[in-house]
């Protein structure tokens, strides 16, 4: 029964019926409480009891298996190549349910349910519909939906039989919750298992395997002699690694990480192992980039270091060097809590200039912020001095406060945001005539995206830059993204909507840029009004002047 036997009454309700048909109202709501003289029990999702969930086709494995629904987190989701089906868990007690919530994944909203009956039975072949949906809508990535209904009747197998994607002939799920009352309770969880820690000269990277759906978070600490330990990270549940950022070279550390739930804690998992060496190898193979040469430093210190290869054995790359150390240590001064971060410059010879960035949270590199470019000889030119300062753009973008990935970069590309990011590095270092040559070259340069003739840095970038706090609102952007923005294991989780990237540059310049934005994009369509209105629900510790 969902409710305790009945206490003395309190009110004056003349209907019998009415405080049982209230209770269920507010049960429905997931809300514990008392009306008139009956006392509720209160909502839980009984998904985090023990039952077992299975789907139409049995096809999901792996990453995005349908286990993945119900982890408690829409960070890792559940994928089908089916557009319709349904997915079902069998509990292991009876429960009354009266709602459930449907939280959408991080991308791809034409994959996302549309239509859809939410179903229950006791025998798991006869079916009784409880809710049924049609036409619904998420807003965004990783956005929950509730619904809500009346039910009094216990069943066992509930199920979500999907007839509508919104689009896509491929279906998935960030979570699915089912809310109701159970005598089952939550088991403790199962301790991680496979706990490694990959070591480079300022980072240990911990990994582990998550054996459960019953953590509320994971606990890790960390010790220099295996006996005295001092907390590291509280991490939500589900997360499997972790990266411990900015450690001495050459350091040993000891490392443990428990399972934390509302019915107990796993035993703790330990590991270890050294930081490597501050001085960078004298040759280094590439892994990151056929043809995979063989590198050779040519020079070194704390803030930069930089390679060349065989082409370039004779080359004189001493501006070069000092060109980008001068870039770097004022980027390290002024962007994403940087300082300290060494940026690893491999310089190739080969026809044109450009290159590419890696960032300290890349395996391939051994943790290195790694910028690997070309510079047809390298010689002393504009373009070569551009393609040096563009790529330290990404270090910022990839790697600013401790968080791994881009959000913003499916909206501006490679090199919107750089173009703002490069007037201000020659600015801040006196290079004058370099700032207006490229600031020049950029009032006039137009884009096909979002619409054609766009002009991001005379329309959007530099009214930012100039009006509203210069290098400190362009860093603040990337603090506002690291502090509230989706995150999980360390990265960012999806891609910005157009709503939010207006709402946090709204942050970052301190105002409300909707109307800079209206002009700079070609106007303000309605799906990014109400983008814009649901970050500022999502996000409200981002502030700024109406």
């Amino acid at each position: 029964m969902p409710f305790d036997k009945p206490r003395p009454r309190r009110s004056n309700l003349a209907w019998p019926g009415l405080a049982a048909f209230a209770a269920i109202l507010l049960l429905a709501a997931g809300t514990p409480g008392r009306i008139g003289d009956v006392r509720l029990a209160a909502a839980v999702d009984i998904t985090d009891m023990p039952g077992t969930i299975t789907d139409q086709w049995g096809t999901a494995t792996g990453s995005e298996s349908v286990d993945k629904a119900i982890d408690n987190t829409p960070y890792r989701k559940y994928f089908t190549y089916s557009g319709a089906g349904w997915i079902q868990f069998e509990a292991a007690t009876a429960a009354v349910v009266t709602s459930y919530s449907l939280t959408s994944a991080n991308d791809w909203p034409d994959r996302d349910p549309r239509s859809w009956v939410f179903e229950a039975s006791t025998t798991g072949t006869t079916w009784t519909p409880l809710d049924t949906r049609t036409n619904q809508t998420f807003i965004t990535g990783f956005h929950t939906n509730t619904y809500s209904f009346s039910n009094t009747a216990s069943y066992r197998y509930y199920r979500l039989r999907v007839t509508a994607t919104n689009g896509s002939t491929n279906m998935q799920l960030g979570e699915w919750k089912i809310f109701g009352t159970t005598t089952a309770t939550t088991p403790a969880p199962a301790a991680p298992s496979g706990f490694t820690a990959t070591p480079g000269s300022d980072v240990i990277r911990l990994t582990w395997t998550d054996n459960t759906r019953w953590e509320t978070a994971y606990r890790v600490e960390r010790s220099t002699n295996g006996t005295t330990w001092s907390a590291l990270a509280v991490l939500p549940g589900s997360t499997t690694q972790y990266f411990n950022l900015k450690l001495p070279a050459s350091t040993h550390y000891y490392y443990r990480v428990r399972a934390e739930g509302v019915a107990g804690n796993s035993a703790w998992v330990t590991v270890d192992n050294t930081t490597t060496s501050a001085t960078p190898a004298t040759s280094w193979t590439e892994t990151w980039h056929a043809p995979n040469e063989v590198l050779t430093r040519y020079y070194y210190d704390a803030n930069i270091a930089v390679y060349r290869d065989p082409g370039l054995a004779s080359t004189d790359l001493t501006w070069a060097k000092d060109y980008a150390k001068q870039i770097w240590e004022y980027v390290q001064a002024n962007y994403g809590d940087l300082s300290g971060q060494r940026l690893y410059e491999v310089m190739h010879d080969g026809a044109g200039s450009g290159g590419f960035a890696l960032s300290q949270f890349d395996p391939n590199t051994l943790f290195r912020d790694v910028n690997d470019m070309s510079g047809d000889g390298w010689a002393n030119t504009d373009l070569n001095e551009d393609v040096i300062a563009h790529e330290m753009n990404h270090a910022v973008e990839f790697t600013a406060f401790g968080v791994n990935g881009s959000p913003a970069y499916a909206i501006w590309h490679d090199s919107k945001w750089a173009e703002i990011f490069q007037y201000d590095c020659y600015l801040g270092t006196g290079r004058t005539t370099d700032a207006t040559r490229w600031k020049n070259a950029k009032l006039a340069t137009s884009d096909n995206f979002p619409v054609a003739n766009t002009f991001w840095f005379r329309d959007w970038f530099y009214p930012i830059y100039q009006n509203y706090g210069g290098k400190l609102a362009l860093n603040k952007f990337f603090q506002l993204l690291a502090q509230n923005f989706h995150k999980f294991d360390g990265v960012y989780a999806r891609d910005l909507n157009w709503g939010e990237f207006v709402h946090f540059w709204s942050g970052a310049a301190g105002v409300n840029l909707k109307p800079l934005a209206t002009t700079a994009f070609g106007g303000w369509p309605a799906d990014w009004q109400a983008q814009f209105v649901q970050a500022q629900a999502d996000y409200p510790a981002v502030t700024y002047t109406p």
